[in-house]
């Protein structure tokens, strides 16, 4: 049983600074917990590994069952924000999809303090627990939702975003976008370090068929990993839309360096069918890791795919069928071909 409550008292001080103060508590019972016994548990030599990850159990040491216990947490914290803006309106490019030009600069903080008062965290027989990722992980609640492996941190995110707007078909539309963010890191379980990677996420849109997204991460001011995600998309022609996207992963604990390409298409053939194809290929490996080719029917509401999915296991030959349906009133809830590398479970 898990329950969270929270308040907060978003405000606007002298006309331009918005400051969002928060605090909650969270409770949760567990009608079974972990016996730790007088096990010891070598903390990871490597920085980036948390400390509570616990040994997978085996026949010499299984899991022995403790009783019952409850976990109260508290947490604080607070957001804070406010824009700087410049225009140009002489600046005009048919090309380049400008009408008119807007800079906005947005510095942006978060403070983050959690204090867990309960079991010892490795105890917790956790579902929702701690998964290895290379994403920056949520600072607040509910956004943070690995609830099972919560535990005490102080961090502090500061951060700039800038934003490139411009007019068209009399909407205002962001024309590019540079988010940059690092955190400090007073205390983190997840990742004792002192300092975060330096987070830059891209996104650059110069036409309506045309898109490039960036996203990367460097260990610019402590140990860390590496990595760049980049996804560009083109529509060449009213009903083809093309992809190519490249992942680069360097120096992370839990997973394997990679650089992977994706190459994908999809083809409306007509208002009621579609064809698409998905090509992924390793480059620290030289392996077509995955072929996957889907056939797209439209049913009003819904969309259907059928296809199949060729996978190079380790040397080993799989194939699958694929067969998805998608509500189009929930558009997130994309195709089957998702084309982005970043979707790996990473």
């Amino acid at each position: 049983f898990d329950t969270f409550h929270q308040l907060t008292y978003p405000n606007t001080y002298f006309g331009w600074l918005s400051i969002v103060p928060r605090v909650g508590y969270r409770g949760t019972y567990y009608g079974k917990t972990w016996d730790l016994g007088s096990t010891v548990f070598v903390p990871p030599s490597n920085p980036l590994i948390p400390d509570f990850i616990l040994p997978p159990p085996t026949l010499a040491n299984p899991v022995k069952f403790d009783g019952d216990t409850f976990r109260s947490v508290f947490d604080t914290g607070a957001e804070a924000s406010f824009k700087i803006s410049r225009t140009w309106e002489n600046v005009q490019s048919r090309a380049f999809g400008l009408d008119g030009l807007m800079h906005v600069i947005q510095p942006f903080t978060d403070f983050s303090y959690v204090k867990e008062d309960g079991p010892n965290p490795t105890s917790i027989l956790g579902f929702d627990r701690f998964l290895p990722s290379t994403q920056p992980r949520a600072l607040d609640f509910p956004q943070f939702t690995t609830i099972d492996s919560i535990a005490d941190w102080t961090v502090w995110r500061v951060g700039v975003r800038n934003r490139l707007e411009t007019r068209r078909d009399d909407r205002t539309m962001t024309w590019l976008e540079v988010d940059s963010f690092v955190d400090v890191q007073f205390e983190n379980p997840y990742q004792p370090t002192d300092y975060s990677n330096l987070v830059n996420n891209i996104r650059f849109t110069p036409l309506p068929w045309m898109s490039l997204s960036v996203n990367s991460q460097v260990p610019a001011f402590a140990k860390g990993f590496t990595e760049v995600d980049t996804v560009t998309t083109v529509q060449p022609l009213a009903n083809l839309q093309l992809t190519v996207a490249h992942r680069y992963l360097n120096g992370n604990p839990f997973f394997q360096d990679s650089s992977l390409f994706v190459v994908g298409g999809y083809y409306r053939i007509d208002d009621n069918w579609g064809v698409g194809v998905q090509e992924q290929y390793e480059g620290a490996t030289g392996i077509l890791e995955q072929q996957r080719y889907a056939i797209y029917r439209d049913l009003s509401s819904w969309v259907a795919s059928f296809g199949g999915i060729i996978r190079d296991n380790n040397g080993v030959k799989e194939y699958g069928l694929l067969f998805t349906i998608t509500l189009k009133a929930f558009p997130k809830f994309g195709f089957d071909l998702n084309f982005d590398p970043t979707s790996q479970g990473e």
